[in-house]
């Protein structure tokens, strides 16, 4: 993820069991998309199952906490305080695409990312 360059933005989209939009729940897992010069030799999408114990998303801290690394959220609220249940402070915000189609296409009904 680090030789993705320092213009790329990472698009973070993640996965929560029993969750809300609140920030309760447990990450089950995140994904990682680059655009397609970026791979992760199984292709431009990484995703990362993340164990019972959040002991595997700890080797993911650095990433999630640097602040050069430009990542878009869809919601990026939600993002955070899921993200905060593990102990990981996101950092290196570039966008919020739940916002952003609220700010371009206000009339529409659902912002979900699967509309989007």
């Amino acid at each position: 993820m680090r030789s993705s360059g320092p213009d790329c933005i990472h698009a973070i989209d993640f996965e929560v069991a029993q969750g809300d939009l609140c920030g309760r729940g447990r990450v089950t897992a995140f994904f990682v998309y680059c655009g397609p010069a970026v791979s992760f030799g199984t292709g431009s999408c990484l995703k990362v199952s993340l164990d019972l114990d959040k002991s595997f998303s700890k080797a993911f801290t650095s990433y999630f906490e640097n602040a050069k690394t430009h990542k878009v959220f869809h919601n990026y609220s939600r993002a955070y305080a899921h993200f905060q249940d593990l102990g990981i402070t996101l950092k290196g915000f570039a966008g919020d695409t739940d916002h952003m189609s609220k700010l371009c296409c206000p009339m529409l009904k659902d912002h979900s990312l699967g509309t989007l």
